[in-house]
């Protein structure tokens, strides 16, 4: 019946103050405008529609909005800025309403406070769309039986929304999970067939570890993998937490062309280089670079995005041990456990494929073979627990400082699938070309692949 969903004539509410509460609503916005520190805390419990009035909708989306461009820079002059910009200024309250709200807002402190009874009122007014949408029933529904079930399940469901959960009967979801997993929806192919034959790809709901030592290639793993995608029309979100977004696009167009770099920037007008830009620039990849980097600004992000262009398929986040939380904890395998277990539960409410880069410890630097390990995961045993894939980047050649190997060696790479948990592991044969910093299926003859083999 989606109960929960039900939208309330607005006219009835205004003469009911118990529906709305706009001295909470515009405390929690005069809190994020006093203080944006505020802002990914209160985005953990809100979205633009738990509010009532549609001027405060529009003031909560622009203040995530310039958070999400300035971080802890942000403040009322930018967010007035970018208001006039898109012609919604007046319809936000203008600047007599901006003002009122920081002149009546005493402090930040209590936050958190207004959020939930923003919440709380939200939820009321949940209940009493349903309770109207029920009386509508009685006059379409001489059944009594069929009323009672209609109201059962319309009640259940608004509970199960409000509690966050989602409930799927196997009398009805059977056959749909079925045809779901036979027709591989929900998987986004990395675009490199030696892995994807192991892992099927990035799997929806999953979170997917990719790592390694440093120079391993964990960034142009996820790179490849995330241009692949991008060209087969997959949105991919790549938030970039160490390298400048300009450097992410040169490398995602060395990928395609095979080009360092360096070769990129001294000869842009490159037939092949033109090319492969054109390819990035029609791909349906977006680069963010956050200022802030916590989990709870990625969900801001990831809703801003689904927001402007639609839903997600694929996350990637590039890389895991540069990630804090707002709170402190004991020591740092407390804080990787948290962050973990949020991004797993951001996988899964938005519906999209976590790609974490993550590094691994020094341990593997002791092994003769210098083999990873699951164990090798840095920081949190969680990581292996919470994570369905992991993928461990290895090449032999980074560790033949006496350039013994043979040519073909020199270029091979390992991709070590040692967990998965909706199917097999193993290890794909790749090759890594150094110079363009990317990878593709492993080829006998370094010539196939200097030859820009895919």
């Amino acid at each position: 019946m989606g109960a929960g969903k039900t939208m309330m004539n607005t006219k009835k509410i205004e003469g009911y103050s118990e529906m709305f509460s706009r001295e909470a609503e515009a405390g929690v916005l005069g809190s994020m405008l006093l203080d944006p520190k505020k802002i990914p805390d209160v985005c953990d419990l809100l979205n633009k529609d738990d509010f009532f009035e549609n001027k405060h909708r529009i003031l909560f989306d622009y203040v995530n909005k310039a958070y999400l461009t300035y971080g802890e820079m942000s403040d009322p002059l930018l967010i007035r800025q970018m208001l006039t910009d898109d012609g919604v200024f007046d319809d936000a309250g203008g600047y007599q309403y901006l003002k009122l709200l920081l002149d009546t807002t005493p402090s930040a402190d209590n936050a958190i406070y207004y959020a939930k009874q923003v919440k709380k009122k939200f939820h009321y007014r949940q209940i009493v769309a349903a309770v109207e949408e029920f009386q509508s029933l009685t006059k379409k529904i001489n059944d009594p039986d069929e009323l009672l079930n209609k109201i059962t399940t319309g009640v259940l469901g608004l509970r199960i929304e409000n509690t966050g959960g989602i409930l799927f009967p196997t009398e009805k979801y059977t056959a749909k999970a079925i045809e779901d997993l036979t027709n591989k929806r929900g998987i986004v192919p990395t675009g490199i067939s030696n892995v994807d034959n192991i892992i099927g790809g990035y799997e929806r709901k999953n979170m997917i570890i990719i790592a390694g030592r440093p120079s391993m290639g964990k960034t142009s793993f996820a790179i490849a993998t995330a241009v692949n995608a991008g060209l087969k029309e997959k949105r991919i979100l790549f938030i970039t937490l160490e390298m400048g977004w300009q450097h992410i696009i040169a490398r995602m167009i060395g990928s395609i062309a095979k080009e360092s770099v360096k070769h990129i920037c001294l000869n842009p007008e490159n037939t092949d280089i033109i090319k492969a830009a054109s390819q990035v620039r029609n791909s349906n990849i977006l680069i963010a670079q956050p200022k802030r980097v916590n989990v709870s600004t990625f969900e801001m992000i990831i809703r801003q995005v689904k927001s402007q262009y639609g839903d997600i398929d694929v996350v990637i986040i590039d890389y895991l041990q540069l990630i804090r939380t707002s709170k402190k904890h004991e020591n740092r395998n407390q804080e990787i456990a948290e962050i973990s277990a949020r991004l797993k539960q951001l996988a899964i409410e938005h519906d999209v494929a976590m790609v974490i880069v993550s590094q691994l410890s020094r341990a593997v630097e002791s092994r003769e073979d210098h083999r990873p390990r699951m164990s090798d995961l840095r920081d949190s045993g969680c990581l292996e627990s919470d994570a369905d894939v992991v993928i461990m980047l290895y090449r032999p050649a980074y560790y033949d400082k006496a350039g013994k190997l043979p040519i073909d060696e020199r270029y091979r790479a390992e991709a070590i699938i040692d967990k998965n948990r909706n199917g097999k592991t193993g290890v794909a044969q790749l090759m890594f070309f150094e110079e363009a910093a990317t990878f593709a299926n492993f080829a006998t003859g370094y010539g196939m692949f200097a030859g820009k083999a895919k």
